[in-house]
């Protein structure tokens, strides 16, 4: 395969600046259109003829995504098979993978318009903030308290509780941050009770 010729040294700043800017707009919309068609391979379960067992493993080990990242894409191409317009809304910039991961188990045809507007360039922390307000809306403590947490354990929880359930979470996370690696039919085991 060619490398492509990846210094910019020559380039003036400003051609700088527009070179960035015209690769962040193409990372979007090449996002929103990776997440499209894993919308349509999991739809058709395209992954089982590829020797998966499930989609998530097909994001590892055949598309070599991290864990996470696998996680965030499947997550995201399931609430837009629901709710397509946030195809659009990722292509554009609006909402980020995160912002549509921690708001998807919240989105509902009455719903979802008015929350995807309100999470429009909002922060993780933000959009944390409306999740919160949605599951308990008098809860105001916990809101403060998830805003706290560190964004990277943020994340590695919500992960872990969408995965076994809050009653099962007690000392779950302290040995997943030991650093032990999954082995394939783990990942698609744990994957596939997320689903």
């Amino acid at each position: 395969m060619r490398t492509p010729h990846l210094s910019f040294q020559h380039l003036s700043d400003h051609d700088l600046l527009c070179e960035v800017t015209r690769l962040a707009v193409r990372e979007r919309e090449a996002t929103a259109r990776l997440i499209a068609c894993l919308a349509e391979v999991d739809a058709r379960r395209l992954y089982l003829g590829e020797g998966c067992a499930s989609l998530f493993t097909y994001c590892v080990d055949i598309l070599h995504l991290s864990e996470h990242a696998a996680y965030d894409r499947i997550e995201v191409a399931r609430a837009a098979r629901r709710f397509p317009v946030i195809l659009e809304q990722l292509a554009a910039g609006a909402v980020t993978l995160t912002t549509i991961r921690l708001l998807a188990p919240h989105l509902t045809p009455e719903n979802h318009a008015a929350l995807l507007a309100e999470a429009r360039h909002r922060s993780r922390r933000e959009v944390e903030q409306i999740v919160v307000r949605l599951v308990n809306p008098h809860d105001v403590n916990s809101a403060r308290e998830m805003t706290m947490v560190d964004g990277d354990e943020a994340a590695e929880q919500t992960v872990i509780n969408e995965s076994f359930g809050p009653e099962r979470t007690g000392g779950i996370h302290s040995c997943c941050t030991q650093g032990r690696p999954e082995r394939s039919h783990d990942r698609d085991a744990d994957h596939q009770h997320r689903r």
